[in-house]
């Protein structure tokens, strides 16, 4: 069975936040495949899935999905993941970016991404990477380094606005200066996972 037919096959009854996060990713909350490699087949599938609610996501019409820790992040795919796999090289690829990141500092503040997978809360320092703000960048790059996934903070510097002039500065293990080290299998456990999300809701953070 093919990716694209697993997509297909994705039970449509599911509520919206459901599906965009099992699209997106692995039941162990690892990112799917098609996240660091894009492929036609996928692609089309997830325009028959997602173009309408991606649409209506940049409308605002969904934000009632900020609510919860897990519709925040299925909102955060909708309005910066998704528009830059079905809308890419035009403007509408970016057109969610403002909204993603306001919805990341509210998520941010009431402590939603605690109860993230690692692979969401890199979506997050990625709405800041790509930010043409400095102070926005620092608080990428801090997200995405406090994972412990060397592979994953070099990609996204690479995908940021001022990230690929920052690698040649930062040195990984076991690989030669100012490279970037290859991104391991995405469900593999190579490096810690960061602390498991509190039993309890933590108190809302200043930003």
């Amino acid at each position: 069975m093919t990716v694209a037919r697993d997509l297909l096959d994705l039970d449509p009854a599911l509520p919206l936040s459901d599906r965009v996060r099992r699209v997106w990713f692995a039941p162990d909350g690892s990112p799917r495949p098609w996240w660091f490699t894009p492929a036609d087949t996928v692609d089309a599938v997830l325009i028959a899935l997602f173009s309408k609610d991606t649409g209506l996501a940049l409308t605002g019409a969904h934000d009632a999905l900020r609510a919860t820790p897990e519709g925040a992040l299925a909102l955060l795919i909708l309005l910066d993941a998704l528009p830059r796999r079905l809308w890419a090289g035009h403007d509408k690829a970016s057109a969610g970016n403002a909204a993603a990141r306001a919805l990341v500092i509210d998520s941010l503040r009431q402590g939603h991404d605690r109860h993230w997978p690692p692979a969401g809360r890199l979506l997050a320092g990625l709405c800041f990477l790509r930010s043409p703000d400095p102070i926005d960048q620092e608080r990428g790059f801090a997200l995405v380094d406090a994972l412990g996934r060397p592979d994953w903070l070099a990609w996204a510097l690479q995908k940021g606005k001022a990230g690929e002039a920052r690698l040649p500065s930062l040195n990984f293990p076991g690989t030669p200066p100012g490279k970037a080290p290859p991104l391991s299998p995405l469900s593999a456990s190579k490096y810690p996972a960061p602390p498991p999300a509190p039993e309890s809701p933590p108190r809302p953070r200043k930003y």
